[in-house]
């Protein structure tokens, strides 16, 4: 899997080839920065089935120069595990892109920075694909093609931003790295190549030990 650049800035990213927007319900009237001011309701987007309820996302093809993303958040963003499966929603709608803009909108700004904390860990691992044996090129070619991802955040949201995020990717990486490891062959994942594995792995960190019994 490609690694993926996060960063946080407070204005969208004039380089991103597709911006995304989190709305719980009831927000569709409201103005976004994703979408220059409007709202998403004078876009139509309830005629197309859209409501901001959870795990759904509808596209507006082009506010301006670029399509933008709506995802619903549904009816409050009480528990990390819903903004999570926001992010893994975002994460495979803008998939075929290689830069995004995410506004962190009012929706969340209860979370502050800790709200690009679990919308890093969901966006990485819903763009996990375990692509290392494939050679057919339309397989290949679903896999997520992100490679930068900017949080678009006020001043307040955007304090310890730095640190959530960090967090966010070392948690997920390691779920990412158990992924790899269970869709291994059992051919390709002998013992002792798990072990060499392990000895990587906590040679990168000071913290981690390994002692490898033979």
């Amino acid at each position: 899997m490609a690694k993926i650049e996060f960063l946080s800035t407070s204005e969208l990213d004039p380089t991103a080839a597709v911006r995304v927007e989190l709305l719980s319900k009831g927000s569709l009237e409201e103005p976004l920065v994703s979408l220059d001011g409007a709202s998403a309701a004078s876009f139509g987007v309830e005629e197309l089935g859209f409501s901001g309820a959870e795990s759904t996302e509808v596209t507006i093809p082009r506010s301006g120069s670029v399509p933008v993303v709506l995802v619903g958040l549904g009816d409050g963003v009480e528990d990390a595990d819903r903004v999570r499966v926001a992010g893994a929603q975002a994460a495979r709608a803008v998939a075929r892109f290689e830069t995004v803009s995410m506004v962190i909108g009012s929706d969340l700004e209860d979370l502050g920075p800790m709200a690009m904390r679990y919308l890093t860990e969901g966006f990485i691992l819903g763009s996990y694909s375990f692509n290392k044996y494939r050679t057919n090129p339309d397989d290949l070619a679903k896999a997520s093609q992100v490679r930068k991802v900017t949080f678009v955040a006020t001043l307040a949201e955007s304090i310890g931003a730095e640190t959530e995020i960090a967090l966010g990717e070392a948690v997920a990486q390691a779920s990412c790295l158990a992924r790899d490891l269970v869709n291994e062959p059992a051919c390709s994942l002998t013992p002792s190549a798990f072990a060499a594995r392990a000895a990587e792995v906590a040679s990168s960190s000071d913290l981690l030990q390994v002692e490898v019994w033979d």
